[in-house]
């Protein structure tokens, strides 16, 4: 998923420019093609400005799941945005490993189903998807953490809600066996935006978000029409296939009412450093700068704290070798 740029008032930068003649000769498509290009890099640098104001009002955790396009990560305004691994891990039993891989059963798709126009024998509207049998697609160098919140298929979501997210943790398996920890709520914290429920043309738009005290992240359920998108504050986190082959995520999550027929999912993207971007014609899944890994079965917010997991990793996987914290 990318969030899309917006300006200090929230409205949507312009994305083209449709007064532009029609080109009549090589010269005037190629004057066309370099000033194009000067848009794109206006547009970039605007977005850099973007997320270098968005990670000041937010302690310098910035708010976007992407990279700018075309820019190497670590040019990120602020310094690099990856998250270093950590040995840090809750205790184990903290967590129920088979509510993680009920969470994550194809087989329990569609029990509860998201209205969202996504939908199909393995579309994430309906609950659990995998990519490729869970392959880590060639040229990845990075993996950014995800989810969404949105109405439950057949049902009114109540647009007062307010929306609680806390504990999100990031854990690579690694080849051989054992587990890493890539992202903690020391290191890490949360970014979110409203986004059409088709998320045609990656547009976002700015809702007020508010970190309490304790950690817990806080903003207002989107509107009508709209869906809550939220990820890791330090997207992505570096991944390096040659040493892992899986990943397991978890994050607590609570509106403030029992009614508010809003669902939640885990998901993740992983990232190479180049490549189209989301929706850009010609991309494929070789081409793309953000192949998605998966997302979860989807879960009814209540006004109790539950815990949402995403993994690449098979039941027997997790039974056999629980992450920090599972049992």
């Amino acid at each position: 998923m990318l969030l899309d740029a917006i300006n200090q008032t929230g409205d949507l930068l312009p994305r083209n420019n449709t007064d532009a003649p029609a080109a009549n000769s090589s010269d005037d498509v190629q004057s066309q093609i370099a000033a194009l290009t000067r848009v794109m890099e206006d547009f970039m640098q605007a977005e850099l400005l973007l997320i270098q104001q968005l990670a000041q009002q937010n302690d310098g955790v910035a708010a976007t799941d992407v990279a700018p396009p075309t820019a190497p990560t670590d040019t990120t305004a602020g310094g690099s945005d990856r998250v270093s691994e950590t040995t840090g891990s809750v205790a184990n039993g903290t967590y129920s490993l088979e509510d993680a891989i009920n969470q994550n059963d194809m087989n329990s798709r569609g029990q509860v189903v998201a209205d969202i126009p996504f939908h199909g024998p393995n579309t994430w509207g309906d609950g659990k998807s995998v990519v490729d049998n869970n392959v880590v697609p060639p040229g990845v160098t990075n993996y950014a953490p995800w989810g969404v919140i949105a109405p439950e298929q057949g049902k009114v979501a109540d647009p007062n809600t307010v929306i609680d997210l806390k504990d999100q943790h990031v854990y690579f398996h690694k080849k051989g066996g054992g587990w890493v920890e890539a992202a903690n709520p020391q290191n890490s914290g949360f970014w979110e935006g409203n986004f059409y429920n088709d998320f045609h043309g990656n547009l976002s738009f700015a809702n007020p978000t508010e970190t309490l005290a304790d950690g817990t992240f806080q903003f207002k359920a989107a509107g009508d029409g709209q869906v809550s998108h939220f990820g890791n504050g330090n997207t992505p986190v570096a991944f390096d296939p040659g040493l892992y082959d899986g990943v397991f995520q978890r994050v607590d999550a609570k509106a403030d009412r029992n009614d508010s027929n809003l669902v939640i999912d885990a998901a993740g993207d992983y990232y190479r450093d180049s490549g189209k971007i989301w929706g850009e014609e010609g991309q494929n899944e070789s081409n793309l700068r953000n192949p998605g890994a998966g997302t979860s079965n989807w879960t009814r917010l209540s006004d109790q704290w539950q815990t949402t997991y995403f993994t690449t990793m098979s039941a027997d996987q997790l039974r056999n070798e629980p992450p920090p914290g599972m049992s």
